[in-house]
């Protein structure tokens, strides 16, 4: 079996050098990123709560914004934002929608969607007193689509 050499190992070996060994990438093990699914059915959904679905959504648009500014992940993010955008009304629980469309659903859907999480009466008295922006939240997540700088961060996530 012949080992591999990248070029400066190359240079090292014809110098008469001692070869620097190679460093392995962290989590090189990874090739393809999926997410979780923690609202694959409507089953999983009865394990959130509102405060639940609130965090999480928050917690998610800020990873995206996070990996948007590293080029090694655009194009997932792009890809991501895609995979959600479409459905903007959140009208409706979707099996094969993303969690962050279905968090989004759980939080502005009708009283039908917050009755689908653990504490139903709960849910559908913070759901009148949290306010969504999500006609900025749609515009973001299409410029996050299309790879686009955002223009609408601190409108989002600053308040």
């Amino acid at each position: 079996m012949t080992e591999k050499y990248t070029a400066a190992q190359w240079a090292e070996i014809e110098g008469g050098h001692e070869v620097t060994p190679n460093k392995e990438e962290s989590y090189s093990f990874l090739r393809d990123l999926h997410e979780s699914r923690m609202t694959k059915d409507n089953g999983s959904s009865q394990k959130l709560t509102y405060s639940d679905c609130s965090e999480r959504l928050y917690l998610m648009l800020l990873v995206l914004e996070t990996m948007r500014r590293y080029p090694e992940y655009t194009t997932t993010v792009k890809s991501y934002a895609s995979k959600t955008k479409g459905f903007e009304l959140y009208k409706f629980y979707r099996i094969m929608g993303t969690d962050l469309y279905n968090l989004i659903y759980f939080i502005v859907g009708d009283d039908s969607a917050q009755k689908k999480l653990k504490d139903p009466e709960s849910a559908v008295k913070l759901k009148k007193t949290t306010k969504l922006p999500i006609r900025d939240l749609n515009r973001y997540i299409n410029e996050l689509s299309q790879g686009k700088q955002s223009t609408l961060v601190t409108s989002l996530f600053i308040k």
